[in-house]
């Protein structure tokens, strides 16, 4: 804890606001045949996603019986989803969008992070 050490820095802290992110991770039958880390969506593209991390490219050890795993980045400060199932929706809108992957996911959990991001 920093408050006892140094009370003036921790008043500082104490001040930044943070906001919510819904991470939604998809598995897919399709391969998704691109080999990078993710993409970034810039908010005048879509600003309800962040981004979009290609987890089976860039830890295909922990792939299971679906050769696509993507984690989309839901929320932050233009647009945190209300539920699960609006976070899953923009999440599946933006993969068909500019992935072209129009299949519905095999799988899709949905995890969502209070306070989670710094908003200096």
């Amino acid at each position: 804890c920093v408050k006892p050490h140094e009370p003036a820095l921790s008043e500082s802290l104490s001040e930044i606001e943070f906001v919510d992110v819904a991470l939604v991770t998809l598995e897919y039958d399709k391969i998704l045949d691109v080999k990078a880390f993710g993409c970034l969506l810039p908010s005048y593209e879509n600003p309800q996603v962040l981004g979009v991390i290609f987890d089976s490219v860039i830890f295909p050890h922990h792939n299971g019986k679906f050769p696509t795993r993507l984690t989309v980045m839901v929320g932050g400060e233009w647009a945190c989803p209300d539920t699960p199932h609006m976070a899953e929706r923009a999440a599946v809108d933006v993969v068909t969008r500019y992935l072209g992957i129009s299949d519905i996911p095999t799988e899709c959990k949905v995890r969502m992070l209070e306070k989670c991001i710094p908003h200096y």
